[in-house]
């Protein structure tokens, strides 16, 4: 049995709401990097330990590569001084994996819609 090809409008839709779901997810992902390299950075680190570290490596490695400088001023055992616009810098820089992730998930996603919905093979 041959299925009925979609639209180009139907096509159009699809895609829009793809584009939207990887935006939505991207921003998502990101707010929680956000959060959780903001926590620690009073005690001198942008990384909470644990699956954190291991969750964002991408992020971190896009921090540690790419421009601005570091944020984390600590002489000694002094107060940690933390440059914010460097750490929101650091931040925007981190913003392609979390992209990347969302267009993992959102691909995913679509694929098990498209898969549980009415794509199945007979």
């Amino acid at each position: 049995m041959q299925m009925e090809q979609p639209s180009i409008r139907a096509m159009s839709k699809t895609a829009t709401r793809f584009w939207i779901a990887v935006g939505v997810v991207g921003i998502a992902i990101h707010v929680v990097f956000c959060v959780q390299a903001y926590i620690p950075l009073r005690h001198g680190g942008m990384a909470s330990n644990g699956p954190w570290l291991l969750i964002f490596f991408p992020h971190y490695m896009l921090d540690f590569f790419l421009p601005p400088p570091d944020p984390i001023i600590s002489i000694g055992t002094g107060p940690v001084q933390v440059n914010y616009f460097y750490f929101w810098g650091k931040m925007i820089v981190a913003f392609p994996a979390s992209l990347a992730y969302a267009l993992l998930l959102a691909g995913i996603g679509t694929a098990l819609m498209r898969y549980f919905r009415h794509d199945r093979p007979a």
